[in-house]
């Protein structure tokens, strides 16, 4: 089951990572682009004003993406009891580590070279904060914060929802039947939501940890979903697909006219409740949307999308630097310079990507080496 598992994410999940690559552009040439000093309109502001205002909302598709990643790749094995928890975990962090510790590392040397200015747009410099960073528990865990490489923030929620879903799953799966997990990840994602609504601010019990909660468990039974739907015949699915579709639409189309607060009250909730799965849905469904999120363009896109997502700002504050001290009057609201810097950017990530890549094939040999793992 495990390997037609893998065979379908190979062949029919590409779109996955061309939407990554898509995600990864809004928060760093919309959403982040704002921390420039722009004085004056945004670029292409007209266009796209809403990707500017409420762009750093698709980290709430980011986790859900995770979710569905780790359900098509890891959920058989977890319940099959194919895999420890050590070699799980060990899997998961070699996969980020690497390039995470190395933007880290970025943060600290330009904030030392800019001698503690205020380019960083995060605080919280000090030698505690970079521990929590180093162990992978910057935000949610102790503290709802960003430190260093704020970005990263998300970098901890996904790995504390990586331990919990091991955890539910090896701990239940003599209770619950496989097919009935969809249940388990929608209850604790309504568990998430409610814990938002609560405003706490505790360690592990936290906003950020909630937005973790709600939009991961969300990806979770969404990838559910999709298993379930393989036995679907073309008609179903097309209903499913263009009903979630048109309903997407729809929502966005009167949002416009009538204002994004008016339409959807509390946008933070509405991402993961309501865009999230209508968009998952209908592009699960829909072969035609697979098609197009998996060309080529968008595919490099999602190869360089969690170096680009990292990068980025580091980068930024080190751009801000550099303007200021040779005075360089960089104008950042002119659309050729907002141009000029994405395709820099972008360019900039493939390199680090392809760096980083070769010191991670030493490091993922070191750190998954499974020789006393066992499997229980």
């Amino acid at each position: 089951m495990q390997n037609s598992l893998e065979s379908s994410k190979q062949n029919n999940e590409k779109w996955v990572d061309g939407l990554k690559g898509i995600l990864a552009i809004v928060i760093a040439f919309f959403w982040h682009y704002k921390d420039f000093p722009i004085s004056g309109n945004l670029p292409f502001q007209n266009i796209f004003l809403t990707l500017f205002k409420y762009g750093g909302l698709v980290v709430e598709v980011f986790f859900s993406l995770s979710g569905f990643g780790m359900i098509m790749g890891y959920e058989s094995k977890i319940y099959n009891g194919e895999i420890s928890f050590g070699s799980y975990i060990k899997r998961r962090i070699s996969k980020i580590y690497p390039l995470f510790l190395e933007t880290l590392l970025i943060t600290l040397i330009l904030n030392v070279i800019f001698a503690f200015t205020d380019y960083f747009t995060y605080p919280f410099f000090d030698a505690y904060h970079f521990f929590l960073n180093v162990i992978l528990l910057q935000s949610g865990a102790f503290e709802a914060t960003q430190s260093y490489n704020g970005p990263s923030w998300f970098i901890s929620i996904v790995i504390c929802m990586y331990v919990l879903l091991f955890l539910i799953i090896r701990l239940t799966r003599d209770k619950i039947r496989n097919s009935s997990y969809i249940y388990v990840y929608i209850f604790i994602a309504i568990s998430g939501g409610m814990l938002y609504m609560t405003g706490w601010n505790l360690p592990f019990f936290n906003s950020y940890i909630a937005r973790g909660l709600l939009s991961f468990f969300i990806g979770c039974a969404i990838a559910k979903f999709n298993i379930i739907s393989k036995s679907f015949n073309s008609r179903l699915k097309n209903f499913i697909g263009y009903t979630a579709l048109v309903s997407l639409v729809s929502v966005w189309v009167l949002s416009r006219i009538f204002g994004y607060e008016t339409v959807l009250g509390n946008i933070l909730m509405y991402v993961p409740i309501v865009f999230t799965p209508l968009l998952m849905l209908s592009i699960i469904c829909l072969d035609w949307l697979k098609r197009i999120l998996s060309i080529k363009p968008l595919l490099y896109l999602g190869r360089v999308s969690m170096s680009l997502y990292l990068i980025h700002h580091p980068l930024m504050n080190l751009i801000m630097y550099l303007n200021t001290k040779f005075a360089l009057n960089i104008n950042y609201s002119f659309e050729l310079i907002w141009l000029g810097y994405m395709i820099i950017m972008i360019k900039l990530s493939e390199l680090n990507q392809i760096i980083v890549t070769k010191v991670d094939r030493s490091f993922k040999k070191w750190i998954t080496n499974d020789k006393h793992s066992k499997t229980v």
